[in-house]
């Protein structure tokens, strides 16, 4: 595996086929690197498309080579609008297509129901937490791609976001986390990242 991730960071990249965004060069290696690997984070510089690079591998790996039973996207509260629209565009898929869980216990109840047959699900970090989320997220995480969006959230392994999310990590067949700055103190806050959500247990 990580000979092939090597190959891909190295090679041309990848251009999902169906994706509606034309990605820059580096945005293809990284979407190639994302693919080859069981887990991977791309760590790049704030506002040069992280979020496109994710929603291309999670394209290709539901729509194209099928290696995945859904897309899982954890995201900040604020940015669940934004995903959910950037989806919408880059892939051309409908809006039906896409779960965002939000709201109170009963609206929660049906988008989760609506979430076991969609193709892309977006949730908050807080959601992880709750009761229903508990039930019904690592269900849908079940052999999913699983994105962690500002993953440097999960720098502390004593929280119970962390310790969630890093349960939601084992269950899923391929992660990726996305950071602007993954590590803002000290070195140890990789390992939690990197051991405990990219690759659990390495």
């Amino acid at each position: 595996e990580m000979y092939d991730g090597e190959r891909a960071r190295v090679g041309p990249g990848l251009q999902p086929e169906g994706l509606q965004l034309e990605l820059f060069d580096f945005q293809r290696k990284d979407c190639a690197f994302v693919v080859a690997r069981s887990g991977s984070g791309v760590f790049s510089s704030m506002g040069v498309g992280k979020t496109a690079v994710a929603i291309a591998a999670g394209h290709e790996l539901l729509t194209n080579q099928k290696k995945v039973t859904r897309n899982v996207v954890i995201v900040p509260p604020p940015l669940r609008t934004q995903w959910k629209n950037e989806i919408m565009r880059f892939t051309g898929c409908e809006e039906d297509d896409i779960a965002v869980i939000d709201g109170n216990p009963k609206k929660r109840a049906a988008q989760y129901e609506h979430a076991h047959n969609a193709q892309w699900v977006v949730a908050h970090y807080n959601a992880v937490l709750l009761g229903d989320g508990k039930k019904q997220l690592p269900l849908l995480t079940d052999g999913a791609f699983l994105v962690a969006d500002e993953v440097h959230r999960l720098k502390d392994h004593s929280t119970a976001t962390t310790k969630q999310m890093q349960k939601l990590a084992k269950r899923a067949h391929v992660r990726l986390g996305l950071s602007g700055t993954p590590v803002e103190n000290r070195p140890g806050e990789w390992f939690t990242v990197l051991s405990g959500f990219v690759q659990p247990g390495v």
